[in-house]
């Protein structure tokens, strides 16, 4: 008898590391998979990265607008940019060119013409111009980079 109730106390206490096991594995499991999602959106360029709005300049009757951009130093790949230009009334208008790279220290000029955007008619209502980069996340996918720069015009 003695020994029967030796082996179902054996066999008790191997089910429950068993269980233990279980459990630890299941919670890794799910723990594991947020930690790894959350650090797709995450790259090291989103904060090394600088960029600045050199300048920007209204041309021919207000209609087309240049704005000259300069990549600072810092490490990862520019694959694109985006611009924010905002009005007097807050409304935005965003310029994307998702081919155009930067590397380090280059500086780029961008030709915008109002007839690219058809909310507007020219470009004397912007007030505000906000700089974006596109970077190559490691996991490949695309990101923008918090905003670089602002400048009032």
């Amino acid at each position: 008898m003695k020994k029967r109730k030796a082996q179902s106390q054996i066999i008790t206490t191997v089910l429950i590391i068993l269980l233990v096991l279980a459990a630890i594995v299941i919670v890794w499991t799910v723990v594991n998979n947020l930690i790894k999602s959350g650090t797709s959106d995450v790259n090291i360029a989103q904060f090394t990265l600088k960029g600045e709005i050199k300048s920007s300049t209204l041309t021919d009757s207000d209609q087309n607008l240049s704005i000259k951009i300069q990549r600072g130093a810092g490490s990862g790949e520019v694959e694109g940019i985006q611009l924010i230009l905002e009005d007097e009334n807050e409304d935005t208008i965003i310029y994307k060119n998702t081919t155009l790279s930067l590397e380090e220290l280059e500086t780029r000029t961008i030709e915008l013409d109002s007839t690219q955007f058809s909310e507007l008619t020219n470009f004397t209502k912007i007030q505000k111009i906000d700089l974006y980069f596109l970077i190559i996340n490691d996991d490949g996918s695309e990101s923008f980079t918090r905003p670089l720069d602002s400048k009032k015009i």
